[in-house]
């Protein structure tokens, strides 16, 4: 299984999108720019590997930086996701 992370990365907090394979929302929240924050949200990806499931990221950080970047706005995640679906 796969699921595709959109996530739009900002100075406080950054929000995040995901959905699997076929497109399902899995969840959306959002994520503090905190030391907290961060290791809540990496101890859920871990959690998500253990399990087996591949992850695939794109991030906006302002302007695009390289190929593997993707412009995101919260209510497009699917842009996002196209761009991490295209990644192969």
């Amino acid at each position: 299984m796969r699921y595709y992370l959109g996530v739009d990365w900002a100075d406080q907090t950054h929000a995040v999108w995901v959905v699997e394979e076929r497109g399902t929302k899995v969840t959306m929240r959002t994520v503090p720019h905190t030391a907290e924050g961060l290791s809540e949200w990496g101890r859920e990806l871990d959690e998500w590997r253990a399990q087996g499931i591949e992850l695939w990221a794109a991030i906006e950080l302002g302007e695009p930086t390289s190929a593997r970047w993707a412009t995101f706005r919260p209510p497009d995640a699917r842009r996002a996701i196209t761009v991490a679906r295209s990644w192969k």
